[in-house]
């Protein structure tokens, strides 16, 4: 290395290769070093001066006392002292393409002494096949230091990369590289510290998942929409685990998006995982999340007929993130509903039951609601009967009837098909099956009617018997 004060300045060239940004720089082959190395000397370098100017030639200089550039080994073209347009070429041994990758780049590292002097005085470089034939370049680099790469004055660490594949299909099989100084009176062009490298790339492969179940309750046999990102990845492996991530089932080799039906297994910390399949070390995982049996309404889903008054149990199934739940029943197809009890235990992932005394009314469209503390809920799957308490006489029960006006304000009238029969009753209940009136209608009635003005604006159940 240099002993003399000056400033290292690493410039890029205009023909700066850029790497893409899927690639990673994986290695570097020295393909060639010089001066100093024992292995790889100035002797390994061919001098040619031009026609007419052989006595300006590029030779390497060895100083050991201090001189005005350096202490070691450099190559100097006199361009000062040579005439004008002379130039001479140094050419580097032949070096081998060798396999390369569609990004890999070829860097040739280089220093000039750079000065500050007005003069035309310029180096050359170029990429050439053994033939002599120009493949790459050439760039051009001015001695004087105020031209680009302008930089202070003294020696440049000079950097030109530039893109493998422009050498990878040589006409011939080995590839040099060439300094051509061009004199025009001004000062001498200085070299040293060659280094001719192969860069390696590797490409960047990715998978990322980006829709996120972190902290989500899927339901068991459900449908849900996984999402993910890849990068370089010809195929993706699905998977899931149950068990924190321990222990993964494979889904399947599949495409993004993918309709996944969540597995039938329990648990508080289920994961999902992408993987590239040709590589176990390219994955993405997402979770923690919940997977949890669906909540099922085991009875009192439709077609049932329950006796008002009658005491029978209403069957259930919780998901696991349930411990208690309310129940509730409507009697208006689940326009509104009455409490039946709250806070009932409900273990997860098993059959639950409650004893229910069905209420003193009667309903086409009854429905049960069953919410968990959690906030999830179901309901019956269908309207079911609430229908008159057994063992009351077929006589005592009067034809068909109808009543209007519905909704109503100030009274309710009733129209028989038929006269009835003996004294019937009429009878409102609210929605909590509280009895409100209870007015009877004499027999060999046709019609009758229901004074309710003074009831409050609400949902009321009729009851003739």
């Amino acid at each position: 290395m240099k002993n003399f004060s000056f400033f290292w300045i690493v410039i890029f060239l205009v023909l700066t290769f850029q790497v893409s940004a899927q690639k990673v720089r994986k290695d570097s082959v020295l393909l060639y070093e010089s001066f100093e190395s024992s292995s790889a000397t100035a002797k390994y370098w061919t001098a040619t001066a031009s026609s007419g100017c052989s006595s300006y030639n590029w030779q390497i200089v060895s100083t050991s006392g201090g001189g005005a550039y350096s202490t070691d080994k450099y190559m100097s073209y006199p361009a000062s002292s040579a005439t004008k347009s002379c130039n001479a070429t140094l050419t580097s041994p032949k070096l081998a393409p060798g396999t390369t990758g569609n990004d890999d780049s070829l860097e040739v590292d280089f220093s000039m002494f750079r000065e500050s002097v007005s003069t035309t005085d310029f180096l050359g470089v170029y990429i050439k096949d053994e033939n002599g034939n120009t493949v790459v370049g050439p760039i051009s680099i001015p001695v004087d230091e105020s031209q680009s790469p302008s930089s202070t004055t003294g020696w440049d660490r000079l950097s030109w990369k530039m893109s493998y594949q422009n050498i990878a299909s040589l006409s011939t099989s080995n590839f040099v590289v060439t300094f051509i100084g061009v004199s025009d009176h001004g000062a001498d062009i200085l070299l040293d510290e060659i280094n001719i490298q192969h860069i390696y790339y590797q490409e960047v492969k990715n998978v990322k998942i980006t829709s996120n179940f972190k902290g989500d309750t899927l339901t068991a046999g459900d449908k849900a929409n996984i999402s993910w990102t890849e990068q370089n990845v010809s195929s993706t492996n699905l998977s899931y685990s149950t068990d924190s991530g321990k222990n993964y089932t494979a889904i399947g080799t599949e495409s993004s998006p993918y309709s996944w039906t969540v597995a039938s297994k329990a648990t508080n910390t289920a994961f999902i995982m992408v993987a590239d399949a040709s590589s176990s070390t390219v994955y993405d995982i997402n979770g923690p999340f919940i997977i949890a049996w669906p909540e099922k309404l085991l009875n009192f889903n439709g077609g049932d007929s329950i006796p008002a008054g009658s005491t029978t149990k209403i069957y259930w199934r919780s998901r696991n993130t349930v411990t208690k739940v309310d129940l509730a029943v409507s009697i208006d197809g689940g326009f509104t509903y009455v409490t039946i009890a709250t806070g009932v235990s409900s273990p997860a992932n098993q059959n639950n039951s409650y004893a229910w005394t069905i209420p003193n009314v009667t309903s086409k469209t009854a429905k049960l609601k069953i919410t968990g503390d959690d906030g999830s809920f179901i309901e019956s799957a269908a309207y079911f009967k609430i229908t008159h308490t057994s063992g009351i006489a077929d006589a005592n029960t009067p034809g068909d009837f109808s009543i209007y006006p519905n909704p109503v304000h100030d009274n309710l009238n009733l129209q028989f098909s038929n006269p009835v029969t003996e004294n019937t009753y009429a009878r409102i209940y609210d929605i909590n099956g509280k009895l409100i009136l209870n007015q009877i209608i004499p027999q060999g009635s046709s019609n009758a009617s229901l004074n309710i003005a003074g009831f409050v604006k609400g949902v009321y159940i009729l009851e003739v018997m």
